[in-house]
């Protein structure tokens, strides 16, 4: 049990950041073909295996979502870099990879939509969390180098602990991608973590947590 709380604290809180088709598909407005393992695909399968892991064990689970208006007025200095336009509201881009279930959610799986590079920036992340009692939270999803490693720094700044999974993450370069994993342990040491590790962590897990009161909702950002 020891080796599990270390790996997973207390109450866990799986995160899954913007595995939208802009990211994971190889003509994606932000292509993501760098990662710890053969390549997007098996990212998402990897993730899915965490996804029905913590269900089973009552972990929940959250999903952000990157998404635009059409005009781009949100995107602020996003455009000042390498990033074209992407994640714009109604298109294929901005959905979640079907793999992933996200169109009926469990008890204790919720929807984050954000305009931002950290999910903590403009939305309800940070009071969801805390209904949730989370103290650890785990990081999967793209890109490596951007709203996973800042969502991830921001977390860090709150006090949770971080647990970013390396193969069960996509970057932009395979450069990026190393640097971000390596940012996450020099933030807090034990920080990167291996997938078959989490899991079996999360297949003897108690929560002490009763989630049952919880009530399901989707955490929403006002188009106005």
């Amino acid at each position: 049990m020891d080796k599990v709380r270390k790996m997973l604290g207390k109450s866990p809180v799986l995160l899954v950041i913007d595995l939208q088709h802009d990211f994971l598909d190889p003509n994606g407005a932000v292509p993501c073909p760098a990662s710890s393992v053969s390549g997007p695909k098996e990212v998402i399968k990897n993730i899915r295996k965490l996804v029905e892991a913590a269900k089973a064990a009552g972990i929940p689970t959250i999903f952000t979502k990157e998404v635009h208006r059409p005009s781009r007025i949100d995107m602020g200095r996003e455009l000042d870099g390498d990033e074209p336009s992407h994640c714009i509201e109604g298109t294929k881009g901005a959905e979640i990879v079907e793999d992933l279930g996200t169109d009926k959610l469990a008890e204790n799986q919720f929807i984050v939509p954000k305009r931002r590079y950290s999910a903590f920036i403009g939305t309800d992340l940070i009071l969801l969390l805390n209904s949730l009692k989370a103290d650890t939270l785990l990081f999967t999803g793209a890109t490596t180098n951007v709203c996973v490693h800042y969502t991830g720094a921001d977390a860090h700044q709150y006090d949770y602990r971080i647990r970013v999974i390396e193969e069960a993450t996509a970057g932009t370069s395979q450069s990026a991608h190393e640097a971000a994993l390596e940012a996450f342990e020099y933030l807090q040491h034990g920080a990167r973590v291996h997938l078959k590790d989490v899991i079996e962590a999360m297949r003897t897990f108690q929560s002490s947590v009763n989630y049952s009161k919880i009530k399901q909702r989707e955490f929403t950002i006002s188009k106005h």
